[in-house]
């Protein structure tokens, strides 16, 4: 499916450009414009989070009053994402148990997994260890076998993430050389540069920060190849905690600065603003 293939790829504005022309006169409400919604969703959750929610909100609407099926459990998950970059922690545990209730009621096995990486994220978000936690340990209990490496790649780089928080930085870090193992495989660019970002992160917090000055490095190369707001953000995010680590407040404090206006600009649905 070329929709997977773009999103896999990185190609998220020339892909959704070329959904958004195929769908625009569509019948609404039909499988194709239900899938291609969804991928436009996924397109922009990493860009401009209020209208990835928007798409995944019209694909739920548009399957309410259904049979469930799988693409309203998948579409209920990322919305937990979305939902959890705007900061709704409360309403995004909620669709997030929603979404998990209706993938292993489907059988679903991305679905599930979908839905706990978001419900990881959030608790993360959050600062809820415990809960964190307990999701973990629901996620790494799920048999991958015939999980897309696509998705595997996007478990285990959520669950390297909040390995990190809850203080198991050498489990984070075997979990992060996976993804990134399998990002490189696939050719998923923002995926690569998401990974190293991690890596950046984990030697931090094992005081590398020349490693992790490397990785960051790579990290910023590759950002610049894709078109992600969040990549960006996160890594300059860590290029603050780096100067931080090393007692350069002043650039600490300009890259930090910089990093909220962004995020401020992809959580506002400000679309114009020069990267």
């Amino acid at each position: 499916m070329p929709a997977r293939w773009w999103y896999v790829r990185g190609s998220w504005d020339f892909g959704y450009q070329q959904l958004a022309a195929a769908v625009k006169n569509a019948d609404k409400h039909s499988p194709d414009w239900c899938i291609a919604q969804f991928y436009m969703g996924l397109m922009t959750v990493r860009s401009t989070v209020t209208i990835s929610l928007a798409h995944l909100t019209a694909v739920r609407d548009a399957l309410a009053g259904h049979s469930p099926t799988r693409l309203l459990a998948r579409s209920l998950a990322w919305r937990t994402g979305c939902l959890t970059s705007l900061g709704d922690i409360s309403p995004a545990a909620q669709e997030g148990r929603r979404a998990l209730t209706l993938a292993r009621d489907l059988r679903d096995p991305i679905g599930e997994i979908s839905a706990l990486c978001w419900l990881i994220a959030a608790a993360d978000y959050a600062g809820d260890q415990h809960v964190t936690k307990a999701w973990l340990r629901q996620a790494q209990q799920i048999d991958q076998t015939g999980i897309p490496a696509w998705i595997a790649l996007g478990f285990s780089l959520v669950v390297a993430e909040a390995l990190g928080e809850v203080g198991q930085a050498a489990d984070a870090r075997r979990f992060c050389t996976e993804a990134l193992g399998l990002a490189r495989e696939a050719e998923a660019l923002h995926d690569q540069g998401d990974c190293l970002r991690l890596m950046a992160r984990l030697d931090l917090l094992t005081g590398q920060q020349a490693e992790a000055k490397r990785h960051l490095k790579e990290a910023l190369e590759v950002s610049s190849q894709v078109s992600s707001r969040v990549l960006l953000i996160s890594c300059l995010e860590a290029c603050g905690d780096l100067c931080a680590v090393s007692r350069r407040w002043r650039e600490a404090i300009t890259i930090w600065a910089a990093s909220d206006v962004l995020n401020q600009a992809m959580c506002t649905g400000i679309g114009d603003l020069a990267l």
